[in-house]
């Protein structure tokens, strides 16, 4: 049996009665392929179709296409055809978008951060703290009778604790971000475009700016609309969603919630308990993401925060470091240091990949694996594009990244839904990423079909499935 996955970008995530309606019908209909049997139910759809005289099963989900056949050349077929619709429909059917974010009564601006632009680049992250380095290395050459090795030692523990630690707070003090008080609705206005050209950017930004000076008015969509239209914005439509964030994190919750509009943080959560803590928020989650999705989200957030995972990760790091302080044989041979520090460097990012695959399974075992792999899809769609081949997950593995791949996040979210896990379960499946990542096509993806589609395919003949008429069970 083969199997293969294809993940759809966001805008591309249809219903899955507009996936029959706008995809597999019309390739029914025009001969493509031929649909044996259909199960539809509201969050997935199980599929028998049959093309060039073999038999295969579709999974749908909102984003993710999954195929399984006995014969390869369909499969390849299958993927083709498929990749090759949903893409002239993402085409024809992606539309320019204005988000205008209210705060209860207050609107959200327009703003940006280079320094939080900057701190998100590793390039730069190294830069700023190798100069770190030296200038404290210098200071303590220049001020302190320290020797050689041991001011080099203690500059290393310093820069590499300032490396981990730093950055997260200094984005948070960077990021331009405003405060949602409780009690107070999240509102959303999506407005559609027609086009999207300079000077329809212009006139969205000047529409922009006289609808937020209408403080303490609660508009309508129409009236939205009406004040784009009159400022020359082109409207397609405008659509209204709100939220109540806090009653999301649940009645007792205690972080303190954000919401900015940097594009360079999609959510992020800071503080050594929830009675100080924060998670910060961007805008268009609101809108990319379903509110089972966003919940999701903020409960994995929340899960970091009940763990103290900053302040965990950053002990670690001082205490693989600080026994170099007394192992002179080791500090005196180079090649033991190098091999020392790169061994721990590995376990800390093995370790922060362990902390974020905990919150993953603890957030999908209160709201569900599935919302939780939707949104992992959604806000990793890119850098899951580079894990579809077997030699980009190897390589996805090895990198130095210390957050866990997305096609392994979605691989552990399958293999362990509902469950909670220890740090050194969770420790255990980072390890054994390489077995995942043979097994992450491959492996059984059908098993919310009913048994009676997969015992009926029987992957080896297509004899019994001569009728070419669908059923519809819904």
């Amino acid at each position: 049996m083969y199997a293969k996955r294809l993940f759809l970008p966001p805008i591309c995530s249809h219903r899955v009665e507009d996936f029959l309606e706008s995809i597999i019908f019309p390739l029914h209909e025009s001969g493509s392929l031929t649909i044996l049997k259909i199960l539809a139910q509201r969050n997935y759809a199980c599929l028998l179709v049959s093309t060039s005289g073999a038999t295969a099963l579709l999974r749908y989900t909102p984003g993710e296409v999954s195929i399984t056949s006995g014969s390869k050349q369909v499969l390849r077929s299958l993927h083709r055809l498929l990749l090759r619709k949903i893409s002239e429909l993402c085409r024809h059917g992606s539309s320019p978008e204005l988000l205008l974010v209210f705060i209860g009564e207050n609107p959200l601006p327009d703003a940006e951060s280079r320094v939080a632009a900057a701190l998100t680049r590793s390039g730069a992250r190294v830069a700023i703290f190798s100069a770190f380095f030296i200038a404290f290395h210098w200071f303590l050459s220049s001020f302190t009778r320290l020797d050689l090795a041991l001011g080099m030692l203690l500059s290393l523990v310093v820069t590499t604790l300032a490396a981990v630690a730093l950055p997260p707070y200094l984005m948070l003090r960077a990021l331009p971000r405003w405060r949602v008080p409780r009690g107070q609705m999240v509102r959303v206005y999506k407005v559609v475009l027609e086009r999207l050209d300079d000077e329809v950017y212009t006139a969205a930004l000047l529409a922009k700016a006289s609808i937020s000076k209408r403080r303490g008015a609660y508009l309508r969509p129409d009236e939205v609309r009406r004040v784009l239209e009159e400022w020359g914005v082109p409207v397609r439509e405008v659509k209204l969603l709100e939220y109540d964030l806090y009653r999301m994190l649940g009645d007792g919750e205690r972080a303190v919630l954000y919401i900015t509009p940097v594009p360079e943080v999609t959510a992020l959560s800071l503080g050594f308990a929830r009675r100080f803590s924060s998670i910060v928020l961007n805008a268009e989650l609101l809108v990319d993401l379903e509110p089972d999705e966003l919940s999701a989200v903020l409960e994995h957030e929340l899960e970091h925060l009940d763990r103290r995972d900053t302040v965990f990760l950053a002990l670690m790091l001082v205490l693989g470091l600080v026994p170099l302080a007394f192992a002179n044989p080791l500090a005196a041979h180079a090649s033991a240091l190098v091999a020392y520090l790169a061994a721990y460097a590995v376990f800390l990012i093995l370790l922060s990949r362990a902390v974020e695959v905990r919150a993953d399974l603890a957030a999908a075992a209160r709201k569900g694996a599935e919302p939780l792999k939707r949104a992992v899809i959604k806000l990793e769609y890119p850098e899951l594009l580079r894990g579809t081949s077997l030699r980009s997950r190897v390589l996805s593995i090895l990198s130095l990244s210390p957050q866990p791949p997305a096609w392994l996040r979605i691989a552990i979210l399958e293999k362990h839904a509902g469950k909670r896990c220890s740090l050194l379960q969770a420790l255990l499946a980072n390890v054994l990423a390489l077995k995942l990542a043979l097994e992450f096509d491959c492996r059984p993806i059908t098993r919310t079909c009913p048994d009676s589609l997969t015992q009926e395919a029987g992957w080896r003949s297509v004899a019994a499935l001569s009728s070419t008429s669908y059923s519809r069970n819904t």
